[in-house]
């Protein structure tokens, strides 16, 4: 094998694996927008259902909401 030979296939080997670390990266990228995106909208529904049962059903239903919200945040946050 030429010394051209060889370099060339280095460079095509090192290419490669740049489009493919390329590849990995923007798929973490795009699942970490998605997860973000995920987040983003939980959060916005929650708001506007605790805004719905306040309006609709009163601000105790709506205390007992929040109440059980927190406490299921708890236990999330205690076991992952």
């Amino acid at each position: 094998m030429t010394r051209e030979k060889y370099n060339a296939l280095q460079r095509e080997l090192a290419e490669k694996q740049e489009g493919s670390l390329a590849i990995q990266f923007r798929q973490s990228q795009i699942k970490k927008q998605g997860a973000d995106q995920y987040k983003r909208k939980s959060a916005a529904c929650a708001r506007i259902f605790k805004r719905l049962v306040r309006e609709h059903l009163g601000p105790e239903a709506y205390s007992k909401l929040v109440e059980q919200s927190d406490l299921e945040a708890e236990a999330e946050a205690e076991n992952p």
